[in-house]
């Protein structure tokens, strides 16, 4: 992964809502490879925060600073990877609400950003039992455009005869 050039001043938001104040750390660790795990770590308690909505105009803005703004570049992708690379049993329905949180959220920020998401999804992880449990979770918005753009999967088609009930109902 590459980090945007070390600047002297380091980015940090804005956090005028008390509620987003004890995500600041995030923004002020030190950029190289052992801290991108502390900063996925940070970005997954505000995901987690069940008074973080993506609905929440103040939440989003916090998320596009995570995702897009911080001294680590950009992670839309590397996140995902990374929480799906990282997914197990134990951890399994945790992962899909985060997923769902995340997709929620890049949905509000960029329609583009929320479709690199799915195909990556469909790319690189056509794991049937991981895709079902998602759509389940999807707000309806999110999970009409995430069944929109498995139409362009023929294998994921083929292997979820249920997504063509759910675009036939939706």
């Amino acid at each position: 992964m590459s980090f945007r050039k070390h600047s002297k001043q380091k980015f940090v938001p804005n956090f005028s809502l008390e509620k987003h104040k004890s995500y600041a750390a995030a923004f002020k660790l030190k950029v190289d490879d052992t801290c991108l795990d502390k900063y996925y770590n940070h970005f997954l308690r505000f995901l987690k925060d069940e008074q973080i909505l993506p609905s929440n105009p103040e939440d989003i803005v916090i998320f596009r600073h995570f995702v897009f703004d911080s001294d680590f570049g950009s992670i839309h992708i590397s996140f995902v990877r990374n929480l799906i690379r990282n997914i197990n049993d134990l951890n399994f329905n945790w992962t899909i609400k985060i997923l769902s949180k995340y997709i929620g959220f890049i949905g509000a920020v960029s329609s583009i950003h929320q479709a690199d998401i799915f195909d990556t999804l469909f790319r690189d992880y056509p794991n049937q039992h991981l895709l079902e449990a998602l759509v389940k979770n999807l707000l309806s918005n999110d999970k009409i455009l995430f069944l929109e753009a498995a139409t362009h999967y023929i294998n994921i088609m083929s292997l979820f005869p249920k997504f063509k009930l759910y675009l036939l109902f939706s």
